[in-house]
């Protein structure tokens, strides 16, 4: 018995070493510095009523209302040779959304089946300022402005904020652009506030 107690206090000892070895101070600051500031060098912020989102300096933004009449930025990044946005970041606003956040995400499996999404990525999210959050990454072809298919990856993030505004916050990137390496830190920069 004793020899078990020894051997369990000597194998938490043995992991908890590397931790005495630590700057606490740093770690403190970098994850305050990340919470405050999530914008990336050498990129520019926009901030909407209910969140902020970074992206790459140089992007054209554009806002506007979709055909439902919901609110929505938009922004670009430059075009490839093939015609496709070497990166898009858009966000729609839902001012009060009135359904289940549930019955969002089933319609939103559902569209990505009609429009032949393959879904990478399914999982729920746990957000700052949200109720809900889910995010989906998924990979599809579309057509260009020229005509040409290009394949292009995606991360979809869904928030229900705590006033009950629903944000679907979609970043895009053509397979092999350059702004495909960018895309972590545009998805890394979405905050609610």
């Amino acid at each position: 018995m004793f020899f078990s107690i020894a051997l369990r206090a000597l194998a938490a000892l043995i992991l908890l070493l590397p931790l005495a070895s630590c700057d606490w101070k740093s770690v403190t600051l970098e994850r305050k510095i990340w919470s405050s500031d999530p914008k990336p060098a050498g990129f520019a912020e926009h901030r909407g009523d209910d969140y902020r989102v970074a992206y790459p300096a140089g992007w054209t933004l554009r806002s506007g209302f979709d055909r439902l009449g919901h609110e929505y930025v938009e922004i670009n990044g430059p075009a490839t040779p093939e015609g496709a946005f070497s990166g898009r970041a858009r966000v729609v606003r839902w001012a009060s959304y009135p359904y289940q956040f549930e019955d969002r995400l089933v319609e939103y499996r559902r569209q990505a089946d009609r429009a032949d999404r393959t879904i990478k990525k399914d999982e729920s999210l746990v957000l700052d300022r949200a109720r809900r959050g889910h995010r989906f990454e998924y990979t599809a072809k579309v057509k260009t402005v020229r005509g040409r298919t290009v394949r292009v990856r995606a991360t979809d993030t869904l928030a229900l904020t705590e006033d009950g505004v629903l944000l679907e916050f979609s970043v895009t990137a053509a397979d092999g652009a350059a702004a495909a390496a960018r895309v972590a830190e545009v998805v890394g920069s979405f905050r609610i506030h």
